[in-house]
Protein backbone atom coordinates (compact mmCIF):
# COMPACT_ATOMS: atom_id res chain seq x y z
CA UNK A 1 0.00 0.00 0.00
CA UNK A 2 1.11 3.14 -1.29
CA UNK A 3 0.51 7.07 -0.72
CA UNK A 4 1.48 9.14 -3.46
CA UNK A 5 5.27 7.36 -3.70
CA UNK A 6 5.37 7.09 0.50
CA UNK A 7 5.21 4.06 2.05
CA UNK A 8 1.69 3.39 3.87
CA UNK A 9 3.03 3.87 7.34
CA UNK A 10 6.28 5.55 7.14
CA UNK A 11 9.00 6.27 9.62
CA UNK A 12 7.90 10.27 9.09
CA UNK A 13 4.72 9.70 10.26
CA UNK A 14 5.63 6.93 13.36
CA UNK A 15 4.53 9.40 15.62
CA UNK A 16 0.93 9.88 14.37
CA UNK A 17 0.06 6.02 13.73
CA UNK A 18 1.18 4.99 16.46
CA UNK A 19 -0.59 6.36 18.36
CA UNK A 20 -3.77 7.15 16.39
CA UNK A 21 -4.29 4.45 14.57
CA UNK A 22 -7.57 6.03 13.25
CA UNK A 23 -5.70 8.67 11.54
CA UNK A 24 -4.45 6.27 8.98
CA UNK A 25 -7.73 4.32 8.59
CA UNK A 26 -9.46 7.47 7.69
CA UNK A 27 -6.34 9.10 6.04
CA UNK A 28 -6.28 6.94 2.87
CA UNK A 29 -8.89 8.79 0.73
CA UNK A 30 -7.60 11.87 1.87
CA UNK A 31 -5.32 14.10 -0.52
CA UNK A 32 -2.29 15.27 0.83
CA UNK A 33 -2.79 19.28 1.00
CA UNK A 34 -0.38 21.51 -1.14
CA UNK A 35 3.54 22.02 0.05
CA UNK A 36 3.73 25.49 2.65
CA UNK A 37 7.05 27.62 1.12
CA UNK A 38 8.70 26.03 4.47
CA UNK A 39 8.00 22.49 3.37
CA UNK A 40 9.11 23.25 -0.08
CA UNK A 41 12.63 25.23 1.27
CA UNK A 42 12.98 21.46 3.48
CA UNK A 43 12.51 19.51 0.60
CA UNK A 44 15.03 22.40 -1.83
CA UNK A 45 17.15 21.48 1.56
CA UNK A 46 17.28 17.79 1.97
CA UNK A 47 18.52 17.72 -1.93
CA UNK A 48 21.23 20.19 -1.73
CA UNK A 49 21.99 18.09 1.21
CA UNK A 50 22.16 14.57 -0.66
CA UNK A 51 23.85 15.61 -3.54
CA UNK A 52 27.20 17.58 -1.60
CA UNK A 53 27.54 14.44 0.88
CA UNK A 54 28.09 12.47 -1.78
CA UNK A 55 30.40 14.07 -3.39
CA UNK A 56 32.02 14.80 -0.08
CA UNK A 57 32.28 11.11 0.81
CA UNK A 58 33.40 10.33 -2.44
CA UNK A 59 36.29 13.31 -1.70
CA UNK A 60 35.40 15.41 -4.47
CA UNK A 61 35.05 19.04 -4.12
CA UNK A 62 31.60 20.70 -4.77
CA UNK A 63 31.19 21.59 -7.57
CA UNK A 64 30.25 25.31 -9.36
CA UNK A 65 26.92 23.53 -10.33
CA UNK A 66 25.95 22.34 -7.49
CA UNK A 67 26.49 25.97 -5.65
CA UNK A 68 24.37 27.07 -9.02
CA UNK A 69 21.87 24.59 -7.84
CA UNK A 70 21.13 26.60 -4.33
CA UNK A 71 20.53 30.24 -4.58
CA UNK A 72 20.50 30.68 -0.63
CA UNK A 73 23.56 31.24 0.94
CA UNK A 74 22.46 30.44 4.78
CA UNK A 75 21.23 27.06 3.36
CA UNK A 76 24.63 26.65 2.16
CA UNK A 77 26.29 27.30 5.14
CA UNK A 78 23.28 25.01 7.23
CA UNK A 79 24.45 22.12 4.98
CA UNK A 80 27.85 22.50 4.59
CA UNK A 81 27.42 21.88 8.49
CA UNK A 82 25.72 18.78 8.14
CA UNK A 83 28.11 17.41 5.50
CA UNK A 84 31.05 17.97 8.13
CA UNK A 85 29.08 16.43 10.76
CA UNK A 86 28.39 13.46 8.90
CA UNK A 87 32.13 13.21 7.31
CA UNK A 88 33.34 13.31 11.20
CA UNK A 89 30.83 10.98 12.39
CA UNK A 90 31.65 8.61 9.70
CA UNK A 91 35.80 8.98 10.59
CA UNK A 92 35.22 8.27 14.45
CA UNK A 93 33.14 5.56 13.81
CA UNK A 94 35.45 3.95 11.69
CA UNK A 95 38.23 4.05 14.18
CA UNK A 96 36.55 1.23 16.01
CA UNK A 97 34.24 -0.65 13.71
CA UNK A 98 34.61 -2.16 10.35
CA UNK A 99 32.81 -0.15 8.00
CA UNK A 100 30.74 -1.98 5.85
CA UNK A 101 27.88 0.37 4.71
CA UNK A 102 27.93 4.13 4.47
CA UNK A 103 24.70 5.17 2.59
CA UNK A 104 23.14 8.61 1.71
CA UNK A 105 19.52 8.95 1.27
CA UNK A 106 18.92 4.43 1.42
CA UNK A 107 16.12 3.17 1.34
CA UNK A 108 14.97 0.55 4.54
CA UNK A 109 12.06 -1.52 4.63
CA UNK A 110 10.60 -3.47 7.82
CA UNK A 111 7.53 -4.72 5.84
CA UNK A 112 6.05 -4.00 2.54
CA UNK A 113 4.09 -1.11 4.21
CA UNK A 114 6.31 0.29 6.41
CA UNK A 115 9.55 1.95 4.65
CA UNK A 116 11.64 4.60 4.70
CA UNK A 117 14.64 6.43 3.66
CA UNK A 118 17.62 7.34 5.88
CA UNK A 119 19.20 10.68 5.21
CA UNK A 120 22.74 9.23 5.99
CA UNK A 121 23.34 5.76 7.34
CA UNK A 122 26.59 3.68 9.01
CA UNK A 123 26.90 0.65 10.00
CA UNK A 124 29.55 -1.19 11.15
CA UNK A 125 31.28 -4.61 12.46
CA UNK A 126 33.64 -6.00 15.94
CA UNK A 127 34.29 -9.11 16.40
CA UNK A 128 33.81 -9.29 20.51
CA UNK A 129 36.51 -11.87 21.98
CA UNK A 130 34.46 -12.77 24.46
CA UNK A 131 30.88 -13.98 23.09
CA UNK A 132 33.15 -15.04 19.68
CA UNK A 133 30.64 -13.33 17.48
CA UNK A 134 30.40 -10.21 15.50
CA UNK A 135 28.79 -7.56 16.62
CA UNK A 136 26.97 -5.11 14.45
CA UNK A 137 26.33 -1.70 15.19
CA UNK A 138 24.68 1.16 12.96
CA UNK A 139 24.19 5.17 12.89
CA UNK A 140 21.29 6.86 11.47
CA UNK A 141 21.86 10.61 10.84
CA UNK A 142 18.19 12.56 10.40
CA UNK A 143 18.80 15.71 8.68
CA UNK A 144 15.87 18.28 9.45
CA UNK A 145 15.67 21.97 8.09
CA UNK A 146 13.10 23.15 10.21
CA UNK A 147 13.28 25.88 12.28
CA UNK A 148 9.72 26.44 14.51
CA UNK A 149 9.83 23.18 16.10
CA UNK A 150 12.75 21.46 18.01
CA UNK A 151 12.65 18.16 17.73
CA UNK A 152 14.10 15.74 20.30
CA UNK A 153 16.01 12.71 19.57
CA UNK A 154 15.23 10.51 22.71
CA UNK A 155 12.01 8.82 22.22
CA UNK A 156 11.69 9.75 18.55
CA UNK A 157 9.69 7.17 16.78
CA UNK A 158 11.43 8.03 13.61
CA UNK A 159 14.58 7.09 14.94
CA UNK A 160 12.79 4.43 16.08
CA UNK A 161 11.34 2.66 12.76
CA UNK A 162 14.10 3.60 11.46
CA UNK A 163 16.40 1.76 13.60
CA UNK A 164 13.96 -1.82 12.98
CA UNK A 165 13.86 -1.23 9.83
CA UNK A 166 17.56 -1.89 9.26
CA UNK A 167 17.44 -5.61 10.14
CA UNK A 168 15.09 -6.98 7.84
CA UNK A 169 17.08 -4.90 5.26
CA UNK A 170 20.35 -6.26 5.76
CA UNK A 171 19.62 -9.43 7.22
CA UNK A 172 21.78 -9.02 10.12
CA UNK A 173 21.15 -8.49 14.25
CA UNK A 174 22.10 -5.31 15.47
CA UNK A 175 23.67 -4.99 18.83
CA UNK A 176 23.02 -1.16 18.75
CA UNK A 177 21.81 1.78 17.08
CA UNK A 178 22.78 5.78 17.48
CA UNK A 179 20.40 7.90 16.17
CA UNK A 180 21.03 11.10 15.64
CA UNK A 181 18.83 13.90 14.32
CA UNK A 182 20.70 17.11 12.82
CA UNK A 183 18.58 20.37 13.06
CA UNK A 184 20.92 23.20 12.72
CA UNK A 185 18.45 26.09 12.23
CA UNK A 186 17.20 25.82 15.58
CA UNK A 187 18.57 28.55 18.21
CA UNK A 188 20.67 27.77 21.73
CA UNK A 189 22.78 24.93 22.14
CA UNK A 190 24.09 22.17 19.52
CA UNK A 191 22.68 21.20 16.58
CA UNK A 192 22.31 17.79 16.87
CA UNK A 193 21.23 15.07 19.49
CA UNK A 194 22.18 11.56 20.03
CA UNK A 195 20.19 8.27 21.30
CA UNK A 196 21.16 5.39 21.73
CA UNK A 197 19.24 1.89 21.22
CA UNK A 198 20.74 -1.33 22.38
CA UNK A 199 19.72 -4.55 21.84
CA UNK A 200 17.16 -5.03 24.39
CA UNK A 201 15.49 -1.57 23.55
CA UNK A 202 15.89 -2.64 19.53
CA UNK A 203 13.56 -5.50 20.59
CA UNK A 204 11.04 -4.13 22.37
CA UNK A 205 10.47 -1.49 19.42
CA UNK A 206 10.61 -4.24 16.80
CA UNK A 207 7.45 -6.46 19.02
CA UNK A 208 5.97 -2.92 19.02
CA UNK A 209 6.04 -1.76 15.66
CA UNK A 210 5.02 -5.62 14.59
CA UNK A 211 2.19 -5.15 17.02
CA UNK A 212 0.74 -1.01 16.00
CA UNK A 213 1.26 -2.25 11.81
CA UNK A 214 -0.88 -5.65 12.36
CA UNK A 215 -3.33 -3.60 14.16
CA UNK A 216 -3.31 -0.66 11.65
CA UNK A 217 -4.17 -3.11 8.76
CA UNK A 218 -7.04 -5.34 10.74
CA UNK A 219 -8.99 -1.90 11.72
CA UNK A 220 -8.52 -0.52 7.76
CA UNK A 221 -9.90 -4.39 6.58
CA UNK A 222 -12.66 -3.83 9.56
CA UNK A 223 -13.77 -0.10 8.22
CA UNK A 224 -13.63 -1.58 4.74
CA UNK A 225 -16.74 -3.85 5.69
CA UNK A 226 -18.50 -1.79 7.59
CA UNK A 227 -17.77 2.03 7.64
CA UNK A 228 -18.33 1.96 11.03
CA UNK A 229 -16.72 5.35 12.60
CA UNK A 230 -17.88 4.67 16.10
CA UNK A 231 -15.60 1.46 16.52
CA UNK A 232 -12.44 3.79 15.73
CA UNK A 233 -10.71 5.31 18.67
CA UNK A 234 -9.46 8.38 18.29
CA UNK A 235 -6.49 9.51 20.81
CA UNK A 236 -6.07 13.13 20.44
CA UNK A 237 -3.31 13.07 23.53
CA UNK A 238 -1.51 16.11 24.01
CA UNK A 239 -2.23 17.14 20.13
CA UNK A 240 1.34 17.13 19.14
CA UNK A 241 0.93 14.29 16.48
CA UNK A 242 -2.80 15.76 15.77
CA UNK A 243 -0.57 18.49 14.10
CA UNK A 244 0.66 16.73 10.55
CA UNK A 245 -2.48 14.17 10.96
CA UNK A 246 -4.98 14.87 7.35
CA UNK A 247 -8.01 13.74 9.17
CA UNK A 248 -8.01 16.61 12.00
CA UNK A 249 -10.82 18.88 10.17
CA UNK A 250 -13.15 15.36 10.95
CA UNK A 251 -11.96 14.24 14.18
CA UNK A 252 -14.49 14.33 17.22
CA UNK A 253 -11.46 13.35 19.47
CA UNK A 254 -9.43 16.38 18.04
CA UNK A 255 -12.40 18.98 18.23
CA UNK A 256 -13.43 17.75 21.69
CA UNK A 257 -10.00 18.79 22.87
CA UNK A 258 -9.33 22.30 20.88
CA UNK A 259 -12.94 23.17 22.41
CA UNK A 260 -11.73 22.95 25.72
CA UNK A 261 -9.14 25.00 24.79
CA UNK A 262 -11.79 27.69 23.28
CA UNK A 263 -13.37 27.69 26.59
CA UNK A 264 -10.38 27.82 28.88
CA UNK A 265 -9.82 31.34 27.19
CA UNK A 266 -13.57 32.68 26.16
CA UNK A 267 -15.02 31.51 29.06
CA UNK A 268 -14.06 34.55 31.04
CA UNK A 269 -16.48 37.20 33.33
CA UNK A 270 -18.48 39.79 31.39
CA UNK A 271 -21.52 41.13 29.57
CA UNK A 272 -20.46 40.45 26.48
CA UNK A 273 -17.97 37.72 26.77
CA UNK A 274 -19.50 36.13 23.66
CA UNK A 275 -18.59 39.19 21.32
CA UNK A 276 -15.53 40.74 23.27
CA UNK A 277 -12.26 39.65 22.89
CA UNK A 278 -11.55 37.95 27.06
CA UNK A 279 -9.54 39.89 29.59
CA UNK A 280 -6.65 37.53 30.12
CA UNK A 281 -5.80 39.31 33.71
CA UNK A 282 -9.17 37.51 34.62
CA UNK A 283 -8.32 33.95 33.48
CA UNK A 284 -5.84 31.76 36.29
CA UNK A 285 -2.49 31.57 34.54
CA UNK A 286 -2.06 28.00 34.50
CA UNK A 287 -5.54 27.91 32.12
CA UNK A 288 -3.67 30.74 29.77
CA UNK A 289 -0.26 28.70 30.15
CA UNK A 290 -2.39 24.97 29.28
CA UNK A 291 -4.16 26.75 25.93
CA UNK A 292 -0.86 28.56 24.95
CA UNK A 293 1.09 25.58 25.13
CA UNK A 294 -1.46 23.89 22.63
CA UNK A 295 -1.34 26.44 20.25
CA UNK A 296 0.36 24.78 17.65
CA UNK A 297 -2.14 22.21 16.64
CA UNK A 298 -5.15 24.43 17.06
CA UNK A 299 -3.01 27.27 14.38
CA UNK A 300 -2.43 24.17 11.98
CA UNK A 301 -5.73 23.29 12.21
CA UNK A 302 -7.21 26.54 10.51
CA UNK A 303 -4.70 25.75 8.08
CA UNK A 304 -5.92 22.78 7.13
CA UNK A 305 -9.38 23.97 7.31
CA UNK A 306 -8.18 27.00 4.56
CA UNK A 307 -6.72 24.22 2.49
CA UNK A 308 -10.03 21.85 3.17
CA UNK A 309 -11.78 24.84 1.67
CA UNK A 310 -9.27 25.72 -0.99
CA UNK A 311 -9.64 22.43 -2.50
CA UNK A 312 -13.59 21.87 -2.19
CA UNK A 313 -13.80 25.23 -4.38
CA UNK A 314 -11.34 24.52 -6.23
CA UNK A 315 -12.91 21.80 -7.65
CA UNK A 316 -16.64 24.09 -7.85
CA UNK A 317 -17.83 23.76 -4.96
CA UNK A 318 -19.71 27.30 -3.85
CA UNK A 319 -19.50 28.26 -1.02
CA UNK A 320 -21.65 30.80 0.74
CA UNK A 321 -19.46 33.97 2.74
CA UNK A 322 -16.21 33.16 0.84
CA UNK A 323 -15.15 33.40 -2.72
CA UNK A 324 -11.92 32.66 -4.74
CA UNK A 325 -9.62 35.34 -5.89
CA UNK A 326 -6.44 35.88 -7.63
CA UNK A 327 -3.42 36.19 -5.78
CA UNK A 328 -1.21 39.29 -5.83
CA UNK A 329 1.25 38.82 -8.77
CA UNK A 330 4.82 39.99 -8.56
CA UNK A 331 6.61 42.00 -11.41
CA UNK A 332 10.24 39.92 -11.75
CA UNK A 333 13.11 40.00 -13.81
CA UNK A 334 13.46 37.38 -16.36
CA UNK A 335 15.11 34.76 -14.67
CA UNK A 336 18.64 33.53 -16.78
CA UNK A 337 18.21 36.63 -18.96
CA UNK A 338 20.10 38.63 -16.51
CA UNK A 339 23.34 39.62 -18.51
CA UNK A 340 21.11 40.63 -21.78
CA UNK A 341 18.41 42.51 -19.06
CA UNK A 342 21.73 44.47 -18.34
CA UNK A 343 23.13 45.32 -22.16
CA UNK A 344 19.68 46.46 -22.84
CA UNK A 345 19.45 48.78 -19.17
CA UNK A 346 22.49 49.89 -20.48
CA UNK A 347 21.48 50.97 -23.94
CA UNK A 348 18.37 52.57 -22.73
CA UNK A 349 20.39 54.87 -20.06
CA UNK A 350 21.03 53.39 -16.84
CA UNK A 351 24.87 53.69 -16.60
CA UNK A 352 25.21 50.54 -13.61
CA UNK A 353 22.28 47.97 -13.81
CA UNK A 354 24.13 45.94 -11.44
CA UNK A 355 24.09 47.01 -7.25
CA UNK A 356 27.14 45.86 -4.88
CA UNK A 357 26.63 45.12 -1.43
CA UNK A 358 29.07 43.74 1.33
CA UNK A 359 29.54 39.44 1.18
CA UNK A 360 27.57 37.49 3.18
CA UNK A 361 29.04 36.82 6.85
CA UNK A 362 28.51 32.96 5.92
CA UNK A 363 30.02 33.13 2.44
CA UNK A 364 33.09 34.81 3.88
CA UNK A 365 33.99 32.69 6.60
CA UNK A 366 33.09 29.45 3.82
CA UNK A 367 35.69 31.30 1.18
CA UNK A 368 38.22 31.84 4.23
CA UNK A 369 38.13 28.68 5.72
CA UNK A 370 38.14 27.78 9.07
CA UNK A 371 41.60 29.55 10.47
CA UNK A 372 40.70 32.17 8.12
CA UNK A 373 37.18 33.12 9.53
CA UNK A 374 38.71 33.76 12.89
CA UNK A 375 41.05 36.30 11.60
CA UNK A 376 37.39 38.36 11.02
CA UNK A 377 35.92 37.74 14.56
CA UNK A 378 36.79 41.69 15.48
CA UNK A 379 34.64 42.41 12.04
CA UNK A 380 31.24 40.16 13.76
CA UNK A 381 29.08 41.09 16.49
CA UNK A 382 25.73 40.04 17.67
CA UNK A 383 22.38 41.18 17.61
CA UNK A 384 20.28 41.85 20.52
CA UNK A 385 18.33 38.90 21.31
CA UNK A 386 14.55 38.86 21.24
CA UNK A 387 12.93 37.50 24.21
CA UNK A 388 10.90 34.02 23.61
CA UNK A 389 8.68 31.94 25.59
CA UNK A 390 9.65 28.01 25.58
CA UNK A 391 8.80 25.12 27.48
CA UNK A 392 10.12 24.21 31.04
CA UNK A 393 12.04 21.43 29.97
CA UNK A 394 13.87 23.69 26.94
CA UNK A 395 17.96 23.42 27.32
CA UNK A 396 18.28 27.20 26.99
CA UNK A 397 18.57 28.96 30.40
CA UNK A 398 15.68 31.09 31.48
CA UNK A 399 16.44 34.90 31.33
CA UNK A 400 16.54 36.37 34.56
CA UNK A 401 14.33 39.76 33.84
CA UNK A 402 13.99 40.79 37.73
CA UNK A 403 17.84 40.70 38.13
CA UNK A 404 18.49 42.71 35.13
CA UNK A 405 15.64 44.84 35.77
CA UNK A 406 17.29 44.96 39.21
CA UNK A 407 20.84 46.05 38.18
CA UNK A 408 19.07 48.40 35.63
CA UNK A 409 17.30 50.22 38.81
CA UNK A 410 21.29 49.88 40.60
CA UNK A 411 22.93 51.83 37.55
CA UNK A 412 21.09 54.71 37.57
Amino acid sequence: IENNGHAFLSPSSAKTWTTCYPSIVLGRQIPDSKASDDAKKGTKAHSFAEKSLRLAIKGEPWTKELYDSCDDSEMIGYVEGYVNFCLAIKANFSKTYTLSTCEVEKTIKRSDVNWGTADFLLIGSKFNETSRKTEYTAIIVDFKYGRGVDVAVEGNMQIANYAVCLEPTYRIKLSRVFGYIYQPRIAGGKPYERWELHSELLKTYIKYFNRVEKEVLEACKEFDKEKDYSKLTFNPGNLEHCRWCKVKPQCPAFRDAIKKDALIILDSDGPEKEEAYPDLSLIPIEKVVAAYKRRKAVESFFEDMGQFLLSKMERGTEVDGLKLVAGRRQRRWIKGKEEAIAKTLIERGIAEPWTKQLINLTDAEKMLGKKGAEKISDLVNLTEPKLQIADADDPRPAVDTVGELSEMLIGE
